[in-house]
């Protein structure tokens, strides 16, 4: 079981990061290992342990009243101007919407969610449809702050990935890690109500790219933090 689990997660990330037919083997190599450790870690009765629920919760004060920026990320024809790596929304009706991203090698990534929540001015509350790539819960709350107009943002994540830790890793390399996906997100936004457009480190090495990060994220007065439980919107 581990080293299907190990092996499948070392294959997998090869693969991913390779752009040739033989990184294409090694990941669906990868892939085929990761199945069959998990049902084996299923079967076991280890698979929680393996494959924990991560919970984040991301807070930001933007330099807009609540009601602009709920307006804003209301209307799904916006997400791909702030959403990391969004391309397209399609509306499923029902409030159920399929999320395309970009994904490794040109490709397209779809996550299908429903819209469980929608308090105007104030929440927008999401959840992943099964038979999904992972499973999400989500939230994001607009509070206006003490100076007015200005309003805190705060997004809330749990989510739990194939594989737990290592699909997590894998995911992260892919570019479409959920927390990394949620952060670069709502950085984004602050950036496109604030001043109308979006700075990026496009080009980059990745070493300064990773201090670019973090002083971006001094900057903009993010920070990351378990959520609170009175935070959570999840139903079922």
């Amino acid at each position: 079981m581990w080293a299907s689990i190990i092996g499948g997660g070392a294959l997998l990330g090869y693969g991913l990061m390779r752009r040739d037919r033989r990184g294409l083997a090694s990941a669906v190599a990868g892939s085929a290992l990761l199945f069959q450790g998990s049902r084996h870690a299923k079967d076991s009765g280890i698979a929680e342990s393996l494959n924990p629920e991560m919970d984040l919760e991301f807070n930001v004060t933007i330099l807009r009243p609540a009601d602009e920026l709920y307006r804003f990320w209301e209307n799904p024809e916006n997400f791909p101007r702030f959403m990391y790596r969004v391309k397209r929304v399609v509306d499923l009706g029902n409030h159920r919407q399929r999320w395309i991203f970009a994904g490794p090698r040109k490709r397209e990534i779809e996550l299908r969610v429903e819209v469980i929540s929608n308090i105007p001015n104030r929440l927008i509350s999401w959840q992943t449809e099964p038979g999904q790539p992972y499973e999400e819960w989500g939230s994001v709350e607009f509070t206006p702050a003490l100076r007015d107009g200005e309003t805190e943002v705060t997004m809330d994540i749990s989510y739990r990935m194939p594989a737990g830790y290592i699909g997590r890793g894998i995911a992260a390399l892919a570019g479409l890690d959920p927390a990394q996906l949620a952060r670069e997100s709502l950085r984004r936004f602050k950036q496109l109500m604030e001043a109308g457009e979006i700075a990026t480190t496009q080009g980059q090495p990745s070493g300064r790219r990773g201090i670019t990060d973090k002083g971006m994220q001094m900057l903009l007065g993010e920070h990351a933090q378990l959520p609170a439980a009175a935070t959570r919107r999840r139903v079922g």
